[in-house]
């Protein structure tokens, strides 16, 4: 974790703002309210038996 963050904090200002936007652009893109809402209910369609199993749900070996 300390290295991570030293790396990070040796980033001139300009990198970091860049990966904030990417950062934010992912969180915008893959971690809304509507895209869990649509997760979950994929996950409710595989349990009633329609579908392929969701990327949510992992497989136990």
């Amino acid at each position: 974790m300390t290295r991570g963050l030293r790396e990070l904090l040796d980033r001139s200002p300009r990198e970091r703002a860049e990966l904030g936007l990417r950062g934010r652009a992912l969180v915008e893109r893959s971690y809304t309210w509507g895209r869990q809402a649509e997760k979950l209910a994929g996950v409710y369609r595989w349990l009633a038996g329609g579908g392929s199993r969701p990327e949510a749900i992992e497989a136990a070996a």
